[in-house]
């Protein structure tokens, strides 16, 4: 499997851990990470108007010399580029990730989805220090329309992997048939292109100094939630649980998913603010 050419979908809600897992994969030597690609195609905050590049620099050349191209060839060019087996993508977008999924089985590149999370107490907490309460909108959203799909994926919690970060990266890469390096948390020396993402990651990247982060667990009862909206957070979080990479054997494939004929309306409304943000730089938001 590790001669295979493939793309590795890492989604999830904003400030679920996305940015470090898409840095520990591609701290394999087979593996190059592209971070949050979606950003740099599909403008849709001020900030995505510049490369925010992990290597630091301010003119990134890796990307001014391979990031010209069509998005639906870029996973191609990545490949090619770097000579590696494996993109990881981080890009989250649910409709970068439908769109992705079509480009690579139209150019015959092997994809697989993990899904990594939180539980409600590390979410909000993540939120609140940014001074956001939305927490659970993005939480319920993101999950509800991700495994309305039905694209086939497995998940890492958070907490797990911030509990037992080598563990977890060699069972998440034996059941993806990638060949672990027992050097994967050893990030200094290693140069990484990885777009947009948490800044705080970007940030620990070029000061080479890297960890996982963990809030101490509170009784999810403690989350405030009204009734209505606790029995959603329950049945999301075992939906999310069922596909954990501890309970599975191998991994599901993706490949066999096809983008349907017809995708849900937040799917095209979308599309729609894609177009406008990416030709009319005033109608992003601002970076939160």
């Amino acid at each position: 499997m590790t001669n295979v050419k493939r793309v590795i979908f890492v989604c999830g809600t904003a400030r679920s851990g996305s940015t470090i897992l898409n840095l520990t994969l591609s701290n394999l030597k087979q593996c190059f990470g592209s971070g949050e690609m979606y950003a740099y195609f599909r403008p849709w905050r001020r900030h995505h108007g510049s490369i925010e590049c992990s290597c630091g620099e301010q003119t990134c050349g890796f990307w001014n010399a391979h990031g010209a191209v069509s998005e639906s060839v870029i996973h191609n060019e990545l490949l090619k580029a770097t000579g590696s087996t494996c993109i990881i993508d981080s890009s989250k977008n649910l409709n970068w990730t439908i769109d992705a999924i079509a480009w690579c089985r139209a150019h015959d590149i092997e994809h697989n989805v993990v899904l990594t999370w939180k539980d409600g107490f590390e979410l909000r907490d993540s939120f609140e220090k940014r001074g956001r309460s939305d927490w659970f909108k993005k939480f319920d959203t993101y999950h509800s329309r991700f495994i309305d799909l039905g694209i086939p994926f497995v998940s890492v919690k958070y907490k797990d992997l911030a509990a037992d970060p080598k563990n977890v990266l060699k069972h998440l890469c034996d059941l993806l048939g990638e060949e672990f390096d027992d050097d994967i948390l050893n990030f200094e020396g290693n140069e990484f292109h990885f777009l947009f993402g948490s800044a705080g990651v970007r940030t620990a990247v070029i000061d080479s100094n890297i960890s996982f982060r963990s809030s101490s667990t509170i009784n999810d009862d403690e989350l405030g939630l009204s009734q209505e909206n606790a029995r959603k957070y329950e049945a999301l979080c075992n939906s999310l649980q069922e596909k954990d990479i501890f309970l599975k054997t191998n991994i599901e494939n993706t490949c066999n998913w096809q983008v349907p004929t017809f995708l849900p309306a937040w799917y095209y409304l979308r599309r729609v603010r894609d177009t406008i943000t990416k030709y009319l730089p005033f109608a992003r938001k601002p970076a939160t």
